[in-house]
């Protein structure tokens, strides 16, 4: 016996680009070979994020002296305030060394991993929303100075060198998906056995817990 299966129970791919809005039901997209699209249609791999204002970014205004994994923490911490009822995923960050320092060390990152963090904000910096000219407000808070209830070393990010001409030890780090802080936790931007003088920028997604 055979059995007759009706052309909708197959999945029917659309060449071409799609205008939908939210809600539309739509089908996949392919190229004209056949081919699943599934990248990113050349506007980045972080653009549908941004575009709904769910990133954000934070940067030092000027070069910062990171401290050697302490709870007394200076350098970049970002905090996920305990009722914040948001996830912080880890996109991107920058760091550049900026003074010749006085020996080799490594940049980590290190914290609070909670989920109760009490941070005090020292020296707050504003964040800004990746969705240029949006005023969302993110519940993250950044801080260039803050004091932290527990300084536990998280990762290693890359060695600085004690000359910032060789180039090594600046960073662009992009994290894929493997840090997400929940409510309660901070982490911050340290070195781990000698100070370094920097400037750095982070950039995060917030979403729903």
């Amino acid at each position: 016996m055979s059995i007759v299966v009706p052309n909708s129970f197959y999945a029917i791919n659309q060449v071409g680009v799609q205008a939908n809005s939210d809600g539309a039901q739509t089908v996949p997209r392919a190229g004209r070979l056949g081919e699943l699209i599934v990248n990113d249609v050349g506007l980045g791999r972080y653009y549908e994020a941004a575009r709904r204002g769910k990133i954000f970014h934070a940067s030092n205004a000027a070069g910062q002296a990171l401290s050697v994994n302490s709870t007394t923490a200076t350098g970049l911490i970002i905090t996920n305030p305990p009722s914040s009822g948001k996830n912080i995923v880890l996109l991107r960050l920058v760091v550049g060394i900026t003074v010749v320092a006085a020996g080799i060390t490594a940049l980590i990152l290190t914290g609070d991993p909670g989920p109760n963090a009490a941070v005090t904000h020292t020296t707050p910096l504003t964040p800004k929303c990746s969705l240029f000219g949006d005023t969302t407000v993110p519940v993250a808070k950044v801080d260039s100075a803050a004091t932290l209830a527990v300084a536990t070393l998280q990762y290693f990010l890359n060695a600085a060198a004690a000359s910032p001409a060789s180039g090594v030890g600046n960073v662009d780090h992009e994290f894929a998906g493997d840090i997400v802080m929940i409510p309660g936790t901070a982490l911050s931007l340290q070195a781990l056995t000698t100070a370094e003088t920097v400037v750095a920028s982070l950039s995060w997604a917030e979403v729903d817990v």
